[in-house]
C-alpha cells in the first residue's frame, strides 16, 4: 500500500514539473492596472509557466487584428475582462470569431454580470470566472482547461480530416487496399472498391 502512495505521488509530481516546463502564453485584455498587477503576481508565483502580455483595450486588440498581427501559435489563449472601455468584451468575442482568429477566450466579470458570461460561453468563449475572493487561484486551471479542450477540438479535427484523406484515397486507388481483424476468428474489416473490378467479387 505504501508503495503505492509512493507511485502516486510520483506521478503527480511528475505531472506537475510537464505542466510547469512548457509555458502558456496568454493574452491578458484589462483596463484595472490594479488587476493586473496581482494577476502578474499570483501567476508569476503559483503558476510560473503562464506568461502574460497585457493590452489595456478591446480596440488596440481590434487595430492588431486589422494589421493581421495574430499569427498562429503567438497566444494559446485570450484572458478577457468583461468591463472593457469602448469596445465591448461580447464585441470583442463576435469580431475575433468573424476575423477566424481561433484561440481559446476565458472571460472574467465582477458579480452581478453571470448572465453576460453566460452568454458569451454561448458565443463560443471556452471559460469563465467571477472576480471573487481567491478566484486568482481557480485561474491558472480555467487557463490550462481552455487550452486543453483546444487543443484535444483541434486534433479531433486534424484526425477525422486524415481519416476522409484515407478514405479518399482507399477508394480511388487502382490497387486492393485491405484491413483484417484476426480475433476471436480472421475476417475482413474493410475492403477497397477496387477488389470488384479485379476480382469481379465485392
Amino acid at each position: 500500500r505504501f508503495t503505492g502512495i509512493m507511485v502516486n505521488a510520483l506521478q503527480r509530481f511528475k505531472a506537475q514539473e510537464d505542466r510547469f516546463r512548457s509555458q502558456m502564453k496568454v493574452l491578458y485584455i484589462e483596463h484595472n492596472d490594479s488587476d493586473i498587477d496581482l494577476t502578474k503576481r499570483h501567476l508569476a508565483l503559483h503558476a510560473p509557466h503562464i506568461k502574460l502580455e497585457v493590452i489595456h483595450s478591446a480596440d488596440v486588440v481590434l487595430g492588431k487584428i486589422n494589421k493581421g498581427e495574430f499569427p498562429a501559435g503567438k497566444y494559446d489563449v485570450f484572458l478577457v475582462d468583461y468591463r472593457l472601455p469602448g469596445l465591448s468584451a461580447l464585441e470583442l468575442q463576435k469580431t475575433l470569431i468573424d476575423s477566424k482568429i481561433d484561440i481559446p477566450i476565458v472571460l472574467v466579470t465582477g458579480h452581478g454580470n453571470e448572465e453576460t458570461a453566460v452568454q458569451a460561453i454561448r458565443l463560443g468563449a471556452a471559460d469563465y470566472l467571477v472576480k471573487q475572493p481567491g478566484y486568482l487561484f481557480q485561474l491558472p486551471t480555467a487557463l490550462e482547461n481552455a487550452c486543453n479542450r483546444y487543443s484535444l477540438a483541434r486534433e479531433k479535427v486534424a484526425l477525422k480530416e486524415s481519416e476522409e484523406r484515407y478514405r479518399r484515397l482507399a477508394e480511388n486507388a487502382q490497387d486492393i487496399i485491405y484491413s483484417v481483424y484476426l480475433q476471436p476468428e480472421i475476417g475482413f474489416r474493410y475492403v477497397s472498391p477496387a477488389a470488384t473490378g479485379i476480382t469481379g467479387y465485392d
